[in-house]
């Protein structure tokens, strides 16, 4: 049963061959696809919250850091509940994604190493996004503690700095409840998706903000948003359009009152097959998976006619069941 995990198979051997494979093979796609379906639930969840007298508390008290990007006038219109009903709005309209473990591990390898460029309109995979993380994307914030983020969501509209209008990325990264270690305050919040940070990014901008404070902070999320979306967008991944159990969409249908969108998962592409066995001794019983020559290249790239920062990965070696494991000497940076 390739691709089944062993533990599915518990308990079948009595049954024959063929209809053990065939009952591990509908459990395992079912709890596969439930923990893809989570990428719809968390939509619809943080939809609900920013709708609900919480959400807009939290945005009353929360330092909105995407005002530094409008005039005075407009972000005196800006009041905290029409920000939350339009945060709701976004997250409705928003791709659901859904990034495997594999993808994590390397996205949490690649993206302090990630160089610095403008921010291109082609560097967005779609107008707006939801992403679900497989396994908590631990990463160590600009005050060197660490934070894990569990859910990642964009969107873009357009706003006026110095008498020109931009498009501006509005970034939000959420923390799942069920999976971190919450302090005290977070303990008592009736919410599963905790907001961790959010930030914004003008089109045009390096991962450095032109104007408002805490440049360091900022370039952190925005680091860690081009990485993702660059890896996403290269041969090393593979982008797969799925639909969730028809249930759960009907489920979802209901409760937000519109049809449910199919989900972009994205999973690790295995790029170059194992060499030979040695010639002695048998196969050799590898415990783990792993990246070979790993790094940044700034090389041409057609989609956006200029030049971008591609992840250049040589293959992935290993037993296709065994874990991801990255080594940090394994990467280093080309300019």
């Amino acid at each position: 049963m390739s691709g089944v995990p062993s533990n599915w198979t518990a308990g079948l051997e009595a049954e024959g061959p063929r209809e053990e494979a065939r009952r591990a093979r509908r459990r395992w796609r079912i709890e596969r696809m439930s923990d893809i379906g989570l990428a719809l639930t968390a939509r619809a969840e943080i939809a609900a919250w920013w709708r609900s007298d919480d959400g807009r508390r939290w945005e009353e008290t929360a330092p909105y850091v995407l005002r530094r990007y409008l005039t005075d006038k407009q972000a005196g219109l800006m009041r905290a509940s029409e920000i939350a009903a339009k945060k709701a709005e976004v997250a409705l309209a928003a791709r659901p994604w859904y990034v495997s473990a594999d993808m994590v591990t390397l996205l949490q390898a690649a993206y302090p190493t990630m160089p610095s460029q403008e921010l291109l309109p082609t560097d967005v995979p779609t107008e707006s996004g939801i992403v679900v993380f497989e396994k908590s994307l631990v990463v160590t914030d600009h005050d060197s503690e660490a934070c894990s983020i569990d859910v990642m969501a964009w969107s873009s509209g357009a706003s006026f700095q110095d008498d020109r209008e931009r498009t501006v990325i509005t970034l939000d990264f959420y923390r799942d409840r069920n999976r971190s270690l919450l302090t005290p305050l977070e303990e008592r919040l009736p919410f599963r998706w905790i907001p961790a940070q959010e930030t914004g990014w003008a089109v045009g901008e390096t991962l450095t903000p032109e104007i408002g404070g805490n440049a360091g902070r900022v370039s952190h999320w925005r680091r860690i948003t081009a990485a993702l979306w660059a890896l996403s967008q290269q041969t090393i991944s593979v982008v797969t359009e799925q639909a969730a159990p028809r249930q759960l969409r009907r489920q979802l249908a209901n409760r937000i009152g519109a049809p449910v969108s199919p989900i972009n998962v994205v999973t690790l592409r295995r790029t170059r097959p194992d060499g030979p066995e040695p010639a002695q001794g048998g196969g050799v019983d590898w415990s783990h998976r792993w990246l070979v020559s790993g790094h940044w290249r700034n090389q041409w790239c057609p989609r956006s006619d200029s030049h971008r920062q591609t992840w250049i990965a040589s293959y992935v070696k290993g037993p296709d069941d065994k874990p991801l494991v990255v080594k940090e000497t394994a990467y280093r940076l080309i300019r």
